[in-house]
C-alpha cells in the first residue's frame, strides 16, 4: 500500500477589513450590553435579549475557520469546532476565485467580516449557493465537487494550492481506475476458468 504524503497546511490570515469589522461589532456589543444594563437595570426582557445576542456571537465564533489541510487523499477545512472534508477524487472543478467575483456574493447565513467570511453565500447572477470558509477576500479558491456542492476557501498561495490539488486528484483518479481495471480483469479470469 502506498504511503500517504505529509499534508500541506495553509493557515488563515485575516485581512484588515475583517479585523476592523470584528473590532466594531465587539465594541458595539459591549457598549450595548453596558448600556442596557445601566438603563434598564437588568430587566427580564433585556437580560433575555443580551443572552440571545451572546449565544449568536458564540455560534459565530465556533465556526471561525482556522486552516486548510491538503494531502493526496483529502482537502480538510478546520474550524474551531467544525471540520469539512472534501475527498480529492471528488473534486470536479477547482480554480482561483477573484475578489471581484466574491463581491457579488450575498451572505445568507454566516459572517461577512466578523472574524472572516464564512457560512452560506448566494450569487444572484449565476443563481448558485456557495459554502464559504475565508479569512480574506483576495486569496480565494473555488472548489466544486462531483455532488455539485461549491466551496470557497482562502489560503496563503491559491495558485500552488490549485496546482497541487489538481495533481493529487489526477493521481488518485488514475489509481482508482487502475485498481478497478485490475479487479475487473481478475473477475473476468475467474469467470472464464469456471
Amino acid at each position: 500500500m502506498k504511503k500517504s504524503m505529509t499534508p500541506e497546511k495553509y493557515k488563515y490570515h485575516y485581512d484588515r477589513r475583517s479585523h476592523r469589522i470584528t473590532f466594531v461589532i465587539l465594541t458595539i456589543v459591549v457598549l450595548l450590553s453596558v448600556g442596557v444594563g445601566f438603563v434598564l437595570s437588568g430587566a427580564y426582557l433585556s437580560a433575555w435579549g443580551l443572552f440571545f445576542l451572546f449565544c449568536v456571537i458564540i455560534l459565530y465564533i465556533l465556526s471561525i475557520p482556522l486552516y486548510v489541510l491538503l494531502d493526496d487523499s483529502v482537502v480538510e477545512v478546520h474550524c474551531i469546532v467544525d471540520m469539512t472534508r472534501i475527498h480529492i477524487e471528488d473534486i470536479e472543478k477547482i480554480r482561483v476565485f477573484g475578489k471581484n467575483e466574491f463581491k457579488r456574493l450575498w451572505p445568507l447565513v454566516g459572517s461577512y467580516g466578523f472574524w472572516g467570511y464564512y457560512g452560506y453565500y448566494f450569487d444572484f447572477m449565476e443563481w448558485t449557493m456557495y459554502k464559504v470558509y475565508a479569512s480574506d477576500r483576495k486569496h480565494l479558491v473555488m472548489i466544486e465537487d462531483i455532488y455539485e456542492d461549491q466551496f470557497i476557501i482562502s489560503c496563503d498561495d491559491p495558485e500552488t494550492f490549485v496546482k497541487h490539488a489538481l495533481e493529487f486528484r489526477d493521481r488518485k483518479r488514475s489509481e482508482i481506475l487502475h485498481h478497478t481495471a485490475s479487479q475487473s480483469a481478475q473477475t473476468d479470469r475467474s469467470e472464464t476458468k469456471q
